[in-house]
């Protein structure tokens, strides 16, 4: 099974590698040639959005480590994907995912995302883990 991404990782790296550093190195050319500041400082705001982008990918990541160490695990059932048409990659279609699962008879919901899923992907096909701990829960999505 192999765990379906979050987009944040993703963005960070394109928006750093395809849009900051490139307007930065420009940036600085124009700035030394002719002492202009606007791309310079258009290429610092792309770097520092993607930045953030990474940093919000590993508060993510060790937030779900220290669950799946103290946390306790939950098989969950997908009720439904929430696709979200504003955020979308070329292959990709970020979706949130609906889940529930039950503990001595009490059912309980988790709405939880976004995650990059293919647009033909099937919820058969999904699998979904909840890792619940004192006051937060995260959900992690696999792939069949």
């Amino acid at each position: 099974m192999k765990t379906v991404e979050r987009p944040w990782f993703k963005v960070s790296k394109f928006l750093g590698i395809w849009g900051g550093i490139p307007l930065t190195i420009i940036g600085l050319f124009t700035y030394i040639y002719w002492k202009n500041y606007a791309c310079l400082i258009n290429g610092f705001v792309w770097l520092f959005i993607s930045i953030a982008f990474l940093c919000k990918a590993l508060i993510e990541y060790y937030k779900l480590k220290k669950l799946k160490e103290s946390g306790v695990k939950y098989k969950c059932k997908i009720n439904r994907v929430i696709p979200l048409s504003y955020v979308r990659f070329v292959p990709y279609i970020a979706s949130k995912v609906e889940c529930t699962y039950e503990i001595d008879g009490i059912t309980y919901e988790i709405l939880d995302g976004p995650y990059l899923l293919l647009p033909f992907e099937k919820l058969e096909k999904l699998s979904a883990i909840a890792y619940i701990g004192k006051n937060k829960s995260m959900l992690v999505l696999s792939r069949m």
